[in-house]
């Protein structure tokens, strides 16, 4: 492997590390901006996650059987690319997904106007 393929995959995973950092610290302002209790984001992240591993298995199998893991790699990094561009043009949109989830007997969210979200993120303390 030449030095040039190896700094490639590095610089590779120090992007999608990044990203997974930032959409761990921005989301759950998100969702608390919408009204979203900390103690119910699990019912957002749980589908989410169950969701991606029921459409990566298949990807990966089959990749492997046919030799297309280049391919599923590339379609992986361009759905997270969509998912990102999709996240910054409408962050506000999370409410609904939040809303379908909220505990029992909490009023329902509203639509977060992007004003309030910024100030919210900007302001949204970091938990450890």
């Amino acid at each position: 492997m030449g030095s040039a393929d190896l700094l490639r995959r590095n610089f590779g995973v120090l992007l999608l590390q990044a990203t997974q950092t930032a959409l761990f610290l921005v989301v759950p302002c998100i969702l608390e901006a919408g009204g979203l209790p900390v103690a119910a984001h699990w019912k957002v992240y749980l589908p989410v996650m169950g969701f991606a591993f029921v459409m990566m298995v298949p990807a990966i199998i089959a990749a492997e059987k046919r030799g297309k893991m280049k391919a599923v790699m590339v379609s992986a990094v361009g759905l997270i690319l969509i998912g990102q561009l999709l996240l910054g043009e409408s962050p506000h949109m999370l409410w609904f997904q939040a809303n379908a989830r909220r505990p029992e007997g909490q009023r329902p969210l509203t639509k977060i106007s992007m004003e309030r979200l910024y100030r919210y993120v900007q302001t949204c303390p970091v938990r450890s």
